[in-house]
């Protein structure tokens, strides 16, 4: 058995971590795999007469990610991209509280509910449409693809994420109104919850950009043995948010 180390850059979760492992895994040869995604490592261990160091980076490579051994010289990154990707984010965050001054908290929120008529009610639900689109279409896409693998009818699938999706919706909404009617969110309350709130969402987006180690490595993981599908955490994370 040979025990090899691989670079694996462009992960980003640790649902990538099950991606690797299950492409690697089903390599023959492959005795035993272990991906980190905080050190975008892949540690192998293969018998040499079943399989290769190429084909086990061919496998990662195929899933999206750049293969390299541990110990190859790796090219420099590109610091320009990464800079103006600060700097574009920087400048959103100041757009966003330019228009918040300027046309929300002046003028106040605008009352869309009176006289909305039905063609407005059409543009606004395609517009919102995208919205769903972009957050449910990977896992529809997702389940939909390995049930037309397995070579079977996404319909039972399909029922189940609609019914799993609408009792967790409600149960979502009723703990919270319950939570309401025990509690009082004061203005400041919510405004203390609203900045804890924005923390998280730019310590999140921190560790989407792989910017800064110490926000990657904060993901709390659970054991191996009882870890859920990369789908599965990724609605887990989506419900939440």
């Amino acid at each position: 058995m040979h025990d090899v180390n691989f670079r694996a850059r462009g992960m980003h979760c640790s649902g990538c971590e099950h991606i690797i492992e299950d492409s690697v895994r089903r390599l023959p040869g492959v005795q035993r795999v272990k991906a980190d995604y905080p050190t975008e490592r892949v540690a192998v261990v293969f018998d040499p007469a079943s399989t290769n160091v190429e084909e086990i980076c061919a496998a990662i490579a195929q899933k999206g990610y750049d293969c390299s051994r541990d110990n190859e010289t790796e090219a420099p990154r590109n610091r320009f991209k990464k800079l103006a990707a600060v700097i574009l984010g920087v400048a959103g965050i100041f757009l966003i509280i330019f228009l918040d001054n300027k046309f929300v908290s002046a003028g106040g929120v605008p009352d869309v509910s009176t006289h909305l008529s039905y063609g407005l009610i059409l543009i606004l639900g395609l517009l919102t449409g995208f919205h769903c689109v972009s957050m449910c279409g990977g896992f529809v896409l997702s389940y939909t693809a390995d049930d037309a693998r397995l070579g079977q009818s996404s319909y039972l699938s399909h029922g189940l994420y609609a019914v799993g999706k609408t009792l967790s919706y409600t149960i979502i909404g009723a703990a919270f109104g319950l939570l309401g009617a025990v509690v009082t969110f004061t203005p400041l309350l919510r405004g203390v919850a609203a900045v804890c709130a924005g923390i998280f969402l730019i310590i999140f987006g921190l560790n989407m950009l792989n910017l800064f180690p110490a926000c990657v490595r904060s993901d709390l993981a659970s054991p191996p043995a009882s870890r859920a599908s990369s789908a599965n955490r990724a609605a887990i994370v989506t419900a939440r948010l």
